[in-house]
């Protein structure tokens, strides 16, 4: 699943359709205040690519060195290019268009955020 119960609407991208700033009194404001105090998510759920067709399943996402990053979510093969595409939760200071996470035996590049 790519969005849950645990999911914070920024680590998906939903902040500005889903979340007001001005309305008062909902469900999670609290939530929302903090993180606006703070000043990010911990996490983001961004897209990955890779030109390998193998891979089969979701997995964790990982550097070259083993230490886990996040996990797959969504995994499809990719219409318009040899290859596939998936989804991931990534952690913040890794998630950054261009780096490359490994994967089910497939190196995956993080093409953007969702």
């Amino acid at each position: 699943m790519d969005v849950g119960p645990d999911t914070l609407p920024p680590e998906v991208g939903f902040e500005s359709d889903a979340i007001s700033s001005t309305k008062g009194c909902y469900i999670g404001q609290e939530v929302m205040s903090r993180l606006r105090s703070v000043g990010h998510v911990n996490r983001h759920l961004c897209v990955l690519g890779t030109s390998d067709t193998a891979p089969k399943q979701l997995g964790e996402c990982t550097t070259s060195d083993g230490i886990v990053l996040g996990k797959m979510s969504s995994l499809a093969l990719d219409v318009n290019l040899p290859g596939s595409v998936a989804l991931a939760m990534i952690k913040r200071d890794y998630a950054i268009v261009g780096n490359s996470v490994l994967a089910e035996g497939a190196s995956w590049t993080i093409l953007r955020h969702a």
